[in-house]
């Protein structure tokens, strides 16, 4: 059973520092040593279940990884799980997870009631802080960047809470920023962000950092600055093997393209980031790039 636990640990500190591969192989060790007669044992010297929050993990670097439909399967395997074991921390927690991929993958709406699901479920089995965590996490599912920026100093400071949490809050807190036309706020918020995540070693939200930083670049008119940025996302994505990630930075560095008139170089660029995906093709980020390469002139 310390083995369980052990490679629950490491498949969370392998995804949060971006090792995703060796995450997923860590929390598929879990599941093939996990017997339902450990779950007594596993609850009590782990407070929340190794066979849920593996799986937990598992999603999060399978999103990334670019993996969409398997991320789905595995998302809705662990619900399951958490669901039958009626076990509350393990429940709540579980959640956690599932709002972390809804808002991984740009899935505000689902993200919001998974948000209320959590505060409800932190009510049910008595957890006030889950309570806490999903009034906090309902404020950044907004686009109100005094609400986003209140949850993300009380998830960070008040709770000290990390798990890739504060990358997330602050991805969506500059978003926020940038549609209300603040993009030196943004800026700051990503600035901030990235030197935090990296003070913390948690790089999983890396490549998306910078690539946020380099919408808000765009949006002040520093294209040159934005396309390094973009570069630099790509980058650190592909070093992750995120191709989620790496798309999305790509669509940025093309967009830039595109106002410098060199349509031909950004379809280079995008299409085979593009046509790497078997699976998710419905989902906002392939449909966005579908988009975009229509709107450059390919034919997908």
């Amino acid at each position: 059973m310390l083995e369980i636990g052990g490679h629950h640990a490491s498949a969370g500190s392998s995804v949060s520092s971006a090792n995703l591969e060796q995450g997923i192989a860590h929390a598929e060790r879990v599941l093939q040593l996990y017997r339902p007669e450990y779950d007594p044992l596993i609850i009590t010297f782990f407070a929340d279940h190794s066979a849920s929050a593996s799986r937990g993990w598992h999603v999060a670097a399978l999103a990334a990884l670019g993996y969409l439909d398997r991320a789905q399967q595995v998302a809705r395997e662990m619900r399951a799980f958490f669901e039958q074991l009626g076990h509350g921390q393990t429940h709540a927690q579980g959640l956690m997870f599932l709002f972390l991929h809804a808002t991984v993958c740009r899935d505000y709406a689902k993200a919001e009631e998974l948000g209320r699901d959590m505060k409800r479920a932190g009510e049910q089995y008595g957890l006030p802080a889950y309570v806490v965590f999903g009034e906090y996490f309902l404020q950044c599912t907004t686009m109100d960047p005094v609400l986003i920026t209140q949850a993300t100093h009380a998830v960070r400071d008040m709770f000290g809470f990390k798990c890739m949490t504060i990358g997330m809050s602050v991805m969506r807190l500059a978003d926020a920023q940038l549609a209300a036309g603040d993009a030196k706020a943004a800026l700051a918020a990503v600035e901030g962000g990235l030197e935090w995540l990296r003070t913390q070693e948690e790089y999983y939200f890396e490549p998306e950092i910078l690539r946020t930083r380099g919408d808000a670049l765009c949006a002040m008119g520093d294209l040159a600055a934005a396309e390094e940025n973009y570069e630099a996302a790509i980058s650190v994505a592909r070093s992750h093997k995120a191709r989620l990630f790496e798309l999305r930075a790509t669509m940025g560095l093309c967009r830039v393209w595109q106002k410098r008139s060199r349509a031909a170089d950004a379809v280079s660029a995008l299409r085979p980031v593009y046509e790497w995906f078997t699976e998710g093709l419905d989902t906002i980020d392939l449909r966005d790039a579908r988009a975009l390469l229509d709107e450059l002139g390919a034919r997908v």
